[in-house]
């Protein structure tokens, strides 16, 4: 039988995916207990995938986890903190990127052409993304992302009905690698299959043949585990693939094939990526490969938390339904204490009575539970960047109605700082790929039209001009640019002349730039320079006529040649107002 894949050695592909897997399980393994930890204290949907491998969907789905919840404080914030990261880096209601070549801002900016092509690819980028699944993809991006430290996901294109397609992977389903750059490169995922998806996906030819054999025996939503690795192409183990593939996708199971030769070795399919398909976003990148994110930082609070809502149930309880100490000759006897209840007894001898009173003389001080679980939450808030988004993105919130502008600045400023080094993760993460895989994809599907002249060979690169990354431009480039605008203006007043050091046509540049104004608003030096010279040579050619006019004052006659001119008639006017006219309109207007 014809193998399906051919002069590819199946076999030892196979061997080579199998110590792969080993690999990045090892690595991976130190992490899990941790994650589980997480996805039991925040959010256990995205923990579903960290049970045993060999569970089944049905279990999953049946996990009773929810029930250990017992405040919804941490999950509520996790969602918070991720729609506002969402919202200030990537929202689809507003323009969060452009195009730019790359090293060449300058070139772009003087030829009208190219700021043309490339605001109208932006466009068609945009209206994709917008038309695609994305950005709710991006959404749970972040929700794995602030809690796990990282996620994964995979965009792709050519479906028949989505040109572009984001499938995001549960925590737990999925291990990567990267390299010496903190570039991922390399994405291991396990994936749970109907034997209809099996079928849909790769064909009855290359499915398992027990998905096959369910699809007829009427089990279309029988699952079967496939595995996926994504990495760089090697054209060793992988010959048959098109060479313009930078990544190679490869597929297997466990089960083998319906028609398959016999070295398949449970390889179903063999894919491949002109672009990097991977989107991973990092947190804070730990020493290797994973990271952690907020979820990790504020578990401690998380686990205070707990236990001082378990407090504060108890001391409920306690207060509603307090525990009774009643005589050892009641045991056995009912004892009714609902409201206006009567509970009969014996006599003791002696004519002494049988007493039922609370255990616990001295009542729980619930509101002080209350307010110490106010304080953990008001912390827990803090782990999240609640008063960054607040001041940040003007999200309502009462504890910032007496703070003044600066002091808003001031906060955000210091906020701000500290997820730099978060944003610029990722972008190498997620927009970086995800921008590179859109324009990849568009070509692929012929929506890039043809660059302008000098375009042609260009490498071209994402500029973010969310609300995020401008506030951190500003921050860290319109900051330094208005406070020295301010200390320059002291030392001027002192010496004028130093004017001469200061660039200041650059400095509007970089501002704006910072505050990512288009290009369009901005004139090109070119434009500067022509309207600079026509200035120039309008006060020129006034200053020459102010000094002819001087001069004829003092020349003999003077006076006698303006009585003339004054006298000539010329057209409606005398001689001296048409000329005057005349030399208005040669200098602008200006004598």
């Amino acid at each position: 039988m014809k193998s399906l894949f051919p002069d590819t050695d199946l076999r030892e592909l196979r061997g080579w995916l199998d110590r792969r897997q080993s690999a990045l399980k090892a690595a991976r393994e130190p992490h899990e207990a941790l994650w589980r930890e997480l996805a039991e204290h925040y959010e256990p949907d995205l923990g579903r995938a960290l049970l045993d491998e060999g569970e089944d969907a049905e279990r999953r789905s049946a996990d009773p986890r929810d029930g250990k919840l017992l405040t919804s404080t941490p999950r509520t914030e996790l969602r918070r903190m991720a729609a506002a990261m969402k919202s200030g880096t990537a929202n689809e209601s507003r323009q969060w990127f452009r195009l730019r070549v790359k090293g060449q801002d300058r070139a772009q900016t003087e030829n009208p052409a190219w700021t043309m092509w490339l605001d109208h690819v932006t466009r068609n980028m945009s209206a994709l993304l917008d038309q695609s699944n994305a950005y709710s993809g991006i959404g749970q991006l972040f929700l794995h992302c602030i809690l796990f430290g990282a996620g994964a996901g995979v965009v792709s294109g050519g479906h028949p009905d989505d040109i572009l397609d984001l499938s995001v992977i549960d925590t737990g389903a999925w291990w990567g690698a990267s390299t010496r750059r903190s570039r991922v490169d390399v994405l291991m995922r396990r994936v749970a299959m109907t034997a209809r998806e099996a079928l849909t996906e790769f064909g009855e030819r290359r499915s398992p043949e027990a998905a096959v054999r369910a699809c007829k025996e009427g089990r279309d939503e029988q699952r079967f585990i496939f595995w996926n690795l994504i990495s760089p192409r090697d054209g060793k183990r992988t010959p048959g693939l098109d060479g313009r593939m930078a990544f190679s996708s490869i597929w297997w199971s466990d089960a083998r094939p319906k028609d398959a030769a016999g070295d398949s070795a449970g390889i179903v399919d063999i894919r491949g990526y002109r672009y990097n398909p991977i989107l991973c976003p990092r947190w804070d990148i730990l020493e290797g490969f994973y990271a952690s994110g907020p979820g990790r930082i504020g578990l401690p609070e998380v686990r205070e938390l707990y236990r001082l809502e378990l407090d504060s149930l108890k001391a409920i309880a306690q207060r509603v339904d307090p525990p009774l100490a009643a005589p050892d000759s009641m045991e056995g006897r009912p004892i009714n204490t609902f409201p206006g209840g009567v509970t009969y007894y014996a006599e003791r001898l002696g004519g002494g009575a049988s007493v039922i009173q609370p255990l616990v003389a001295a009542s729980p001080d619930v509101q002080a539970v209350e307010h110490k679980i106010a304080q953990v939450e008001a912390r827990l808030r803090r782990v999240f960047y609640a008063d960054l988004f607040n001041a940040v993105l003007n999200v309502a919130n009462t504890s910032n109605v007496q703070m003044t502008a600066r002091q808003v600045e001031e906060m955000s400023g210091e906020k701000i700082s500290l997820l730099g080094p978060v944003l610029t993760n990722l972008n190498h993460g997620l927009f970086d790929p995800l921008i590179d895989a859109v324009f990849a994809i568009m070509v692929e599907n012929g929506l890039v039209p043809e660059p302008p002249e000098g375009m042609q060979g260009e490498e071209f690169q994402a500029e973010y001009v969310s609300t995020l990354h401008l506030r951190q431009q500003e921050e860290a480039r319109l900051g330094g640019i208005m406070r020295f605008s301010q200390f320059a203006g002291g030392i001027l007043r002192l010496s004028p002349e130093s004017a001469d050091k200061i660039d200041a046509d650059q400095m509007l540049d970089e501002a704006a730039q910072a505050l990512a104004v288009p290009g369009s608003c901005i004139r090109s030096d070119r434009d500067v320079e022509n309207i600079r010279a026509g200035r120039a040579e309008a006060q020129r050619a006034q200053m020459e006529a102010a000094a002819a006019a001087e001069a004829g004052r003092q020349a003999p006659g003077y006076a006698d040649a303006l009585k003339t001119l004054s006298e000539t008639p010329a057209g409606g006017a005398n001689a001296l107002e048409a000329l005057i006219g005349a030399a208005g309109q040669t200098n602008g207007g200006m004598l």
